[in-house]
């Protein structure tokens, strides 16, 4: 009996190890590749690379890095953080767009390219010297796919200002 709980104990533990090993597995880098945005464009051009550094296959969703964290730093003032999450769509469309996606699968020691455009007419995008963007993977459908990432994972912070247009 003391060997069949001894087994049990063990086997759970090479589960949870293995299940954190792979939520390690995918790392998010974003990319701005032009930080000087001019006052008025209206959008803002990044892409987020998500890499498989793992040893088996993942399986991500696009429509899961739906949260973006935008910061505003004034010199004479604090800082101040603004937050979207975009997975949080309750339409019957929505519903049904996020249910008919096709999942994405991230080869071993690869990665994957993902372009974004958001928007930054919006009125907290001015009066700033310094703005950062922080995008983070949330995968909290429930997913089909076998080798599917589940968890929570954010990319590092990436500088951008508003610059006069030229």
């Amino acid at each position: 009996m003391k060997e069949a709980a001894r087994f049990s104990a063990l086997l759970l533990m090479i589960v949870l190890i293995c299940a954190a090993g792979q939520a390690q597995d995918l790392k998010l880098r974003l990319v701005i590749p032009n930080p000087d945005v001019c006052v008025d464009s209206k959008v803002l051009a990044f892409e987020v690379l998500l890499t498989n550094e793992g040893r088996q296959p993942i399986v991500v969703y696009k429509s899961s890095l739906s949260e973006f964290a935008f910061t505003r730093d004034k010199r004479e003032q604090s800082k101040t953080t603004t937050q979207k999450f975009e997975d949080d769509k309750d339409t019957a469309e929505d519903v049904k767009a996020a249910a008919k996606e096709q999942p994405v699968t991230i080869a071993p020691h690869s990665y994957l390219v993902i372009p974004f455009k958001h928007d930054v007419s919006d009125p907290f995008f001015y009066g700033g010297d310094v703005y950062s963007l922080r995008v983070g993977y949330r995968d909290i459908a429930t997913r089909s796919a076998k080798d599917a990432f589940v968890g929570h994972e954010k990319s590092n912070a990436v500088l951008f200002r508003r610059v006069g247009c030229e």
